[in-house]
């Protein structure tokens, strides 16, 4: 069962301005950067770990000038030093107001989060420190904000003993203690109790409505070259932590075309070679626009583009819908979206109030340094397709160095995409690029496109 390949005519995205430089390896940002962005209705705020850059909000201006660097440790007090918390995320809750911020400590291990007091990121935040096993730690975690409950994730690493299983692992806190403070009543799910087939994730909201009290969950099977086929499983947790009978879940899984590891992404005026992870989930967004809510999970894969004949590095996109408030989840599409000659990777996803698609990546080959790419489309378009060509947001200037090793150049883990609140439709995005201000390093870029600028 291979993914299809779909191509349609070609469009070009307008662009607000041309974007404006985010942070960079010269900041102090380490590598992999894990570029995310959020928006406001005061602010813009973009995470590269382990700083964020704080924009003041102009609506169809792009972000302003004069931006404020914040290292990770002056919010997220309650970990250690910067140079132990990793994997920072970052998302606005349009239904609070407030930010949330988070990573995973190693040592000690621990979920690491951050609430702001009000909607303005550069004041005050309190935070929630949630420890695991003695040696061990999350990784790649995950966060995702419903009406009523805050959902943390992560890959248990580290040392397993009797009781202290490694992998999946899942948080659930109730939304209102975390704003209003004192204690925080939270739900464990130990690895091994959602039967994960992979990495797992949250997924998180797109549009801004978000009176779900809901949350779902997704994992992919790892990549398999000799399986015939693999699975996308989904969880949605209910209830809440100490209520009645606390958080339960439901389970549904959908059988995908097989997948298999992406291969590393060539460069031009280099023969170091681009990580392009090992197929798990890079992004997981829900919209819940009425009259239906869809999700959509993305990651790295492998397929060989039409017109092409070697197998490259391709984006990995599928769609749930169902009818709220969580009837039918029903399986919708699946892309996979190569493009010929080239390699995409680390894909991020919006969608706004209008179901309209917009994903930001990267892409490589030999004729091109590591760059930024988005594509989309609009909910009327025909399912399972996305547009070709994408648009070049900003363009690679030099061949990438920084972070080798197993033979490939660390990058990513993942790129930022979110709506703007102040009228759910259009999109901020962030990505990493390979930058020429020093040698073998880089930067990444902030773009604004407005619903208006989508093709018809």
């Amino acid at each position: 069962m291979p993914f299809p390949v779909w191509l349609i005519s070609a469009f070009v995205l307008a662009l607000i301005g041309c974007g404006t430089s985010g942070l960079s390896y010269l900041d102090g940002v380490s590598e992999p950067p894990d570029t995310q962005i959020a928006a406001g209705l005061t602010h813009v705020v973009e995470s590269a770990q382990p700083y964020l850059r704080i924009f003041s909000h102009r609506l169809g201006g792009g972000p302003a000038p004069a931006p404020v660097n914040v290292r990770s440790d002056s919010i997220l007090t309650g970990c250690g030093q910067w140079q132990t918390t990793i994997d920072l995320r970052l998302q606005y809750d349009i239904e609070s107001g407030r930010w949330f911020y988070m990573g995973a400590q190693t040592n000690p291990g621990a979920w690491c989060l951050a609430v702001s007091n009000t909607g303005d990121p550069t004041g005050a935040w309190t935070n929630v420190v949630i420890p695991v096993a003695p040696g061990q730690h999350p990784d790649y975690p995950s966060l995702s904000i419903s009406s009523d409950k805050v959902v943390l994730t992560g890959q248990l690493v580290g040392s397993p003993g009797p009781g202290m299983p490694l992998g999946p692992a899942v948080l659930v806190l109730t939304k209102s203690d975390l704003l209003n403070g004192g204690i925080v009543n939270a739900q464990y799910f130990a690895p091994g109790t959602l039967a994960s087939p992979g990495f797992l994730v949250a997924v998180r909201t797109s549009s801004q409505r978000d009176d779900f009290s809901g949350v779902f969950l997704a994992s992919l099977d790892l990549p398999c070259s000799s399986c015939d086929y693999s699975q996308l499983r989904l969880w949605l947790l209910v209830g809440l932590p100490g209520v009645g009978p606390g958080v339960t879940w439901l389970a549904f899984d959908y059988v995908i075309g097989r997948r298999t590891l992406p291969p590393a992404a060539p460069q031009a005026g280099s023969t170091q070679y681009i990580d392009t992870l090992d197929g798990r989930i890079t992004d997981a967004i829900i919209d819940q626009t009425p009259p239906l809510y869809r999700i959509w999970v993305a990651s790295n894969g492998k397929c060989v583009p039409n017109g092409d004949s070697s197998p490259r590095a391709c984006l990995s996109l599928m769609s749930i819908k169902g009818l709220p408030p969580y009837l039918y989840p029903g399986f919708e599409s699946e892309i996979n979206y190569g493009i010929t000659g080239k390699y995409v990777y680390a894909p991020a996803m919006a969608m706004n109030a209008n179901h309209d698609l917009l994903v930001v990546f990267n892409q490589s080959s030999t004729d091109e340094y590591p760059s930024i790419y988005a594509t989309g489309r609009r909910d009327t378009d025909p399912i399972g397709e996305l547009r070709v060509p994408a648009h070049r947001l900003k363009a690679g200037v030099a061949s990438y160095q920084y972070g080798s090793g197993f033979g490939v150049a660390r990058w990513g883990d993942v790129s930022g995409a979110a709506i703007d609140p102040r009228n759910g439709l259009d999109f901020w995005l962030a990505a990493e690029y390979a930058d020429g201000d020093v040698l073998g390093g880089f930067g990444t870029w902030i773009n604004n496109v407005t619903a208006v600028d989508l093709p018809p």
